[in-house]
This record gives C-alpha cells, structure tokens and sequence, in this order.
C-alpha cells in the first residue's frame, strides 16, 4: 500500500478556554464530497472508511507532516479526534515549544488556511460518471499516519497515489480502445460530395 496525502481548505482554528492551554481544532476528511481534479480523476471518502483505521492508527498531529514539527499524538493524550457523520476533526493542545508557538501564531495570522492527512487505503473502486468523469470512491483507508495544519491546502499540492492514477488513466484507455475509430473514407467522401454539391 502507498501512502497518500489529501489536503482540505478548511481553515484550522485557535481555541483556549480560561487557564488552559490554547489548542488547534480542524477538519481533516469529509466524508461524501467529490476532490478536485486529482490528475485523471475525482475522489469521495466514503462515510465508514475511516472505522477501522481509527482504531489500529497512533496518529500525528504534525505541521506539514513534517515529523520535525510535531504539535501532538493521540495517544499521549495530547491530541484527539472525532469521528461525525461529515467527516473527521482533530483537536491538539499545543505544545510550549519553538514550534508550537510559531504554528499557534501563524493559525491566529490566517497565515495557515488549511488541514491535511497521509494515509494508506485498503479498499477503493474506481467508477465512470455519466459525465465521463472518474470518480476513486475510497472505501476503507487501512491507516491514518498524520494530520494537521497546512499551509497549502489546495488539491494541485496533494500527493496522489501512482497505483489509483494508473488505475483512472487504464480506465480511459480502455474506453478508449473500445470506440469504434473514425471512417476516415466515409468522412473524406462526404467532404468531397458537400464540396461538389
């Protein structure tokens, strides 16, 4: 399995209640809404992929998913998710070092204006839209490495996976293959006969 990064362009917030420490809440996956182009195709998580990962994944919080830049590990208890019928979120108390204050301030700044995640799927099906559009439908997601604050949350920056590229581009090819190929005669005779006529 490969592992993949998907970014969202939801932007992370600052929250502190009284005497705590100031925590970073974001959403990393929605659950039902199409990517942008990802190179050859669309893709949707599907609600309930995200179940058994949960479970087995020691998830990161990271910035940028540089393991240099950690804010937090859930099971340190300093950081938390939770699953909703939307997607995913993550809440991390942030640390009192270099890097947490710098990334708490930049979040603040709204200099940092997006969330992300790295994974790996277990199951995912690729499907033709009546539009001809293709549509990766990700239906179980083997393990979650790391999320967190981003600060390029757009599509164009995400990893894709070569495996489910490879897979939309042999798709089209295929489709592709099966057309019938142009009557370049018919064609020319039809010319010929508008022009005479």
């Amino acid at each position: 399995m490969e592992r993949e990064v998907r970014t969202l362009a939801v932007r992370p917030e600052v929250r502190a209640e009284e005497g705590g420490p100031p925590r970073i809440v974001g959403t990393a996956i929605v659950f039902g809404e199409p990517s942008e182009d990802l190179g050859g195709f669309r893709e949707v998580i599907e609600p309930g992929a995200l179940d058994e990962a949960l479970e087995r994944s020691d998830v990161r919080v990271l910035f940028n998913h540089n393991p240099d830049l950690i804010l937090g590990r859930v099971r340190a208890g300093t950081a938390r998710l939770r699953l909703t019928e939307q997607g995913l979120e993550y809440e991390v108390d942030v640390p009192d070092t270099t890097v947490g204050r710098d990334v708490l301030e930049s979040v603040r700044r709204g200099d940092v204006s997006g969330n992300s995640f790295s994974f790996t799927v277990a199951e995912d099906e690729m499907e033709r839209n009546p539009d001809g559009t293709m549509i990766r439908r990700v239906k179980r997601i083997a393990e979650i490495y790391d999320i967190g604050p981003v600060v390029y949350p757009a599509y164009p920056q995400t990893v894709v996976s070569a495996r489910a590229l490879e897979a939309a581009r042999r798709e089209a090819e295929e489709e592709r293959a099966t057309e019938p190929a142009p009557d370049y005669r018919a064609i020319r005779h039809e010319l010929v006969r508008a022009t005479i006529d």
